[in-house]
């Protein structure tokens, strides 16, 4: 509890919020037991222990706020993003799978990590990374889905990149729909639920 209380006003990190709640709440109670424990003479000597355990709660406002924002962000979890990712780990093959950041540039792709046991490529506002194998899958998916190319450009980037298949929710990216609209499209649709797209490229090694 108080490395939380030390480290949490200064980081917002939402994972120091549980132990800084669940301590100071814990704290608070055996304080009052104690004093029930002891009698009414103990009460003026238990103010200032009770009230240093009581100042974390404190910060249940700031509290709050963060974890709303986490609770938006880890709610992108849905049966169609569940799906699309049964769908990348029922596909034969072992090349990377790149899946776009959100419309908001949050990594919907680390879900894919976890629920598959494919090597995924997460697209990201790069804020949210450290790691630098990370930096360099979210740059990767940048040129894949944030410039303008043909599918044989995408293609031969991708290829270059030993990536097989690409992500994407349908209404945060369209640029699908000018490669499916080409003579030739260099990719192919392996998986569209209306909600998520899989594109094969197109000669990627098995």
């Amino acid at each position: 509890m108080g490395v939380s209380l030390l480290l949490f006003p200064f980081t917002a990190e939402p994972r120091l919020v549980p132990p800084m709640i669940v301590g100071a709440s814990l704290g608070f109670g055996l304080t009052l037991h104690e004093l029930w424990t002891l009698g009414r003479d103990a009460v003026w000597g238990g103010f200032a222990p009770t009230l240093a355990v009581a100042l974390p709660l404190l910060l249940w406002p700031r509290a709050d706020t963060v974890a709303a924002g986490y609770y938006d962000f880890y709610q992108q979890v849905d049966r169609s993003l569940v799906r699309a990712a049964a769908a990348v780990d029922a596909h034969p093959g072992e090349g990377l799978v790149v899946v776009r950041e959100d419309v908001r540039g949050w990594p919907v792709g680390w879900w894919f990590e976890g629920l598959t046991d494919a090597r995924i490529a997460v697209g990201s506002d790069e804020k949210w990374l450290a790691f630098p194998e990370k930096l360099a899958n979210a740059r990767l998916a940048d040129l894949l889905f944030g410039e303008r190319r043909t599918s044989a450009e995408a293609v031969s980037l991708a290829q270059r990149h030993g990536v097989e298949l690409l992500v994407f929710r349908k209404r945060e990216w369209i640029g699908w729909q000018a490669w499916l609209a080409e003579p030739a499209p260099a990719v192919r649709v392996v998986y569209d639920d209306g909600e998520f797209m899989i594109l094969d490229i197109v000669g990627a090694p098995r």
